[in-house]
């Protein structure tokens, strides 16, 4: 039960008067000692990364939303161009 109180102890940080007395509690509380670190470092680097990065802008996934944007549609030739031009879909037609 101590070493489940002290490893506990060790997630949240807190320190720890005694240190367990048997080699084999040592051990597991060694082992769990690193298994916080990492975890802790996983944790506040993944989060320090997650709030500092700038989010890219959502991209465009329908016809709809490209009509919408202001982008310029390019292609390759006038292959797409006349194909979309004689849709019958008013927002994928195209000026040429």
């Amino acid at each position: 039960m101590y070493a489940t109180l002290y490893t506990l102890g060790i997630h949240f940080r807190s320190a720890q008067h005694t240190v367990p007395t048997s080699a084999t509690l040592q051990v597991l509380v060694m082992f769990m000692w690193v298994y916080v670190i990492m975890l802790t470092v996983g944790y506040s680097s993944n989060l320090t990364a997650f709030l500092t990065v700038a989010r890219s802008p959502p991209g465009v996934n329908t016809f709809l939303q490209l009509y919408q944007s202001s982008l310029t549609i390019y292609g390759l030739g006038p292959f797409f161009g006349i194909l979309m031009a004689a849709s019958t879909i008013s927002h994928i037609r195209v000026r040429l």
